[in-house]
């Protein structure tokens, strides 16, 4: 008799031990989950990671984790005697708290007006020197020009320059002549990495001065007129230094003929000009 009560005490301390243990591991994830579908809150923890529900003693503990696994905090509630109430706790208050979350801690940034930067534009000021040819002589040329970046590849750009004296024969003696020149107009400047190239046409200013040699009576005098210059350059990029070889194509608007006061001779100075220079601009603003 004592030996079946001992068997019955055991059995009944055994079954007391299971049922504490199965209390204890209520609620599981796999239930919580299965809770959160059945409300219709699952979408509720697609940003979160797993969280964790235990109970010891009679307090439910629940720590709300994000996608990474951090924890964003815990809260503790009475845990009821009953599984099924513990599940629908445990999925009431992390469907109402991650809904809280997603809604301030996950909620995407504010992102701040971005200010775009002030276009800087290129200015570069440059001077050449090389040889100009009409159909009377070569001589030495040279001259110095600026250019400012409008928008883009298009530019505008100014330049001055002058042509070593040229000398033509006229009657039985010569005149010589020189030509200033002062022109400004559209550019349009394209890069591709350090290579660059620029093509300009240019409206100009000119200003012939003569001087007779070897004649009876010498004159000197200057006449004004106009030309259109078309420019190209093409040179490389270090830093603010842009060295560069340019060729020009002139074509005078008027043309010059020489007479002798005294003569009927004359002498026509040809309209054409062609130049080719080499030189190096320094370049303000821009990327550098």
């Amino acid at each position: 008799m004592l030996t079946l009560l001992a068997a019955m005490l055991f059995a009944g301390e055994g079954a007391a031990s299971t049922g504490a243990a199965a209390s204890a591991l209520c609620p599981t994830t796999s239930q919580i989950h299965a809770e959160l579908r059945r409300m219709g809150e699952g979408a509720a923890l697609d940003g979160l990671g797993d969280s964790e529900v235990t109970v010891v003693g009679g307090i439910m503990r629940i720590v709300l984790r994000d996608g990474t696994g951090a924890a964003l905090g815990v809260r503790e509630v009475t845990a009821p005697s009953d599984c099924a109430k513990r599940i629908s706790v445990a999925a009431i208050l992390l469907a109402a708290w991650t809904k809280t979350w997603n809604e301030t801690a996950f909620a995407p940034a504010v992102r701040p007006d971005i200010i775009a930067p002030r276009e800087s534009h290129e200015v570069d000021l440059g001077v050449s020197v090389g040889e100009s040819a009409d159909g009377n002589a070569r001589v030495l040329a040279g001259g110095v020009f600026a250019g400012v970046q409008l928008h883009g590849a298009l530019r505008a750009a100014i330049a001055a320059g002058v042509d070593g004296e040229r000398q033509v024969a006229l009657g039985p003696g010569a005149a010589t002549y020189l030509v200033w020149r002062l022109g400004a107009g559209p550019a349009l400047h394209v890069q591709r990495g350090r290579v660059w190239a620029q093509l300009a046409l240019l409206p100009q200013l000119t200003l012939l001065s003569l001087e007779g040699k070897n004649l009876a009576t010498v004159h000197a005098a200057t006449a004004w007129g106009a030309s259109v210059e078309g420019r190209g350059r093409i040179g490389v990029r270090w830093g603010r230094l842009a060295p560069f070889i340019s060729l020009a194509l002139t074509r005078s608007f008027v043309e010059e003929t020489l007479t002798l006061d005294d003569t009927s001779d004359s002498a026509r100075l040809s309209p054409w000009e062609v130049r080719v220079e080499v030189g190096v601009s320094f370049v303000i603003g821009g990327q550098g």
